[in-house]
This record gives C-alpha cells, structure tokens and sequence, in this order.
C-alpha cells in the first residue's frame, strides 16, 4: 500500500508539472532572429501559458527574458507585441504578422514589457485575417524600438499552438517574472481615460 501511495503521489506531482508548464513538443520551425523567449501574463501579474483565443485583450502584459541593448535600452525605449503567421517554405522574415498591443514605455531595459490596454485585440483578430497554416503555430514577437534607432532584426518571441478557440504555448515557455518593473502603453498616454489591463 505504501508503495501505491508513493506512486500516487509522483504521479501527481507529474501532472501538476505539466500543467504549470508549456507542451514538451517544439514548434515545427527555428527562427534565427529570435533571440530570447517571452513570459505572458494575466491580469493579476501571473505567468500564464494557455487561454481563450477570444479573450480580449489577448494576455495584459508581455515580458522578455533578453535585454535591450545599445540603442534600445535608451530612454523613450518601447517594446510592442506582433503575432505571425508561420508558412511552410517561407523565411519568418516573410511571415505575415499583426500587433496585439501598441507600443509601451517600460521601466527596466533587462527585461523590456508590453503592456496591453482595454482597447487591444484578441487574438482571434489576428487568426481571422491570419489563419494558422502550419500544424496550427503562431509565433508571438516583442519588437523593440526607441528614438533614433533603426528597426531591430532580432526580437524575443514564443511560439503558441490554436486548437479551435484555445491557444498553448509549446516548448518551454518564459521565466521572466510578471512584475520585474513597469511599462505603459502610448494609447494611455494619449488618453489617460484608457485603462491597462493589468490590475493595480
């Protein structure tokens, strides 16, 4: 009997991993400028890694295990939150993509953060112009801007798998805590009446 409880628990131990973490499969791509991976998070500052692709907007805020650099990592720096359109046989540069956010303002360069509002989209926006074309991948990019800088080849990103209408991050999902730091996107800032989605 002992030992059927010790199985009991692994077993359940296993489960709960699993279900904190993303699938153990990978995306059936490689992106070479991807240099980092994402943490998305819900309105309560809480990592998540699956959800509804109707929710509204999509997660409330996006964090980046890599750092912005030189140029990027300037005051006025932003990061804005893309969705892609993975395409068997076509370079990700040529991956059709969409924002879910616009551009925030964040407060800690090691770790640069979009934030979305009550005004950004689901994703489901982006999939009915976009539909999933390859074993159901979407890929999500923090692109990085700031004053004077040129565009940025390179972005952290996270690859997410649809199933009807619900999404799951696949391979292993980001590490960055939900609160390392603050952003405010630029819709608040032109309309202080526009509320984040994050709570308080």
């Amino acid at each position: 009997m002992a030992a059927l409880a010790t199985v009991a628990v692994v077993v359940a131990a296993a489960i709960v991993w699993l279900t904190t973490r993303g699938s153990a499969a990978a995306a059936p791509y490689e992106d070479p400028a991807s240099i980092g991976t994402l943490t998305l998070c819900d309105a309560a500052g809480k990592p998540v890694i699956s959800g509804s692709t109707s929710a509204a907007p999509f997660v409330a805020r996006v964090v980046s295990s890599t750092a912005a650099a030189g140029p990027y990592a300037v005051a006025g720096r932003t990061a804005t939150l893309f969705a892609h359109q993975p395409r068997e046989g076509a370079d990700p540069a040529e991956w059709s993509g969409q924002q879910l956010t616009a551009a925030a303002r964040y407060t800690d360069p090691a770790h640069p953060m979009a934030q979305a509002t009550v005004k950004d989209v689901a994703l489901a926006d982006f999939l009915a112009a976009f539909p999933p074309r390859w074993h159901g991948s979407v890929q999500l990019r923090l692109a990085l801007a700031a004053p004077d800088a040129p565009p940025s080849g390179h972005y952290a990103s996270l690859d997410l798998k649809v199933d009807g209408r619900h999404w799951q991050v696949v391979g292993t999902p980001g590490t960055a805590s939900c609160t390392t730091g603050d952003a405010t996107s630029t819709e608040t800032l032109l309309d202080p009446s526009v509320t984040s989605a994050t709570r308080p």
